[in-house]
């Protein structure tokens, strides 16, 4: 049986959700959340296999909530705007439903879930070893404990050790899924490691700007990626 979590705004579409998800098979509801700040709490603390995820919603959209969770999952939106589905599908998304869909279009969705489940998993895990870093014919071994960030900048992706930048064969999105709970993707295209930020800062618009040891690097925060900050450091 696989656990689904719900989360929209809108009552109406919850309650018309839950009872279409009734009628799957093998799928079992186990919560709901009514913005993005309760999405991002009951998806890390109660890892569903499968969220059915609005797009529009206060504060944190769908896509804020997808660039922070810390555990793997399998999202398929649920929305009724049609301009957010190439940025959805860029963030690995099972599927996307534009409101209102019918039962049967929902249990499409859901049975590519299931064929995923039932695949090897390919995620990286790399909570044990450093990250590699090949430049040439040689390969330098980057301790995660060291790095401070890692960004993105024109496709490639760098993890900075000290104050030095080093190419790394890895996506945002693998790392992000791979790395330690203490790597938090703070930016779409930043993960920063929370033990080597020297000084927070309160930035513009409520969001934050990070001072990290070892270097001269300076980040501002999403909107999302403040959100999980407070929730990680008690801010």
């Amino acid at each position: 049986m696989l656990t689904v979590l719900i989360a929209d705004d809108e009552k109406p579409a919850r309650d018309k959700l839950a009872h279409q998800l009734s009628h799957c098979e093998g799928f079992t509801l186990i919560a709901q959340a009514s913005n993005g700040e309760q999405a991002i709490e009951k998806i890390n603390t109660l890892k569903p296999d499968v969220v059915l995820l609005d797009v529009e919603m206060p504060n944190l959209n769908g896509l804020d909530v997808l660039d922070v969770l810390t555990v793997p999952c399998n999202v398929i939106f649920t929305t009724a705007y049609d301009q957010y589905a190439v940025k959805a599908f860029e963030r690995a998304a099972v599927d996307y439903l534009l409101k209102p869909f019918s039962l049967t279009r929902l249990k499409m969705a859901l049975a590519r879930v299931k064929i995923t489940a039932e695949q090897p998993s390919s995620t990286t895990a790399f909570t044990n070893k450093p990250l590699s870093s090949r430049v040439g014919d040689k390969t330098r071994l980057l301790p995660l404990e060291d790095l401070s960030l890692i960004t993105t900048q024109e496709g490639q992706t760098y993890a900075l050790c000290g104050a030095k930048r080093h190419p790394v064969d890895y996506s945002l999105d693998e790392l992000a899924t791979g790395l330690p709970e203490h790597f938090v993707r703070v930016h779409r295209s930043c993960i920063a490691n929370i033990h080597q930020i020297l000084e927070i800062e309160r930035w513009f618009n409520g969001n934050l700007l990070l001072k990290f040891k070892g270097n001269n690097e300076q980040i501002t925060t999403s909107r999302s990626g403040t959100a999980k900050l407070k929730q990680l450091l008690d801010l």
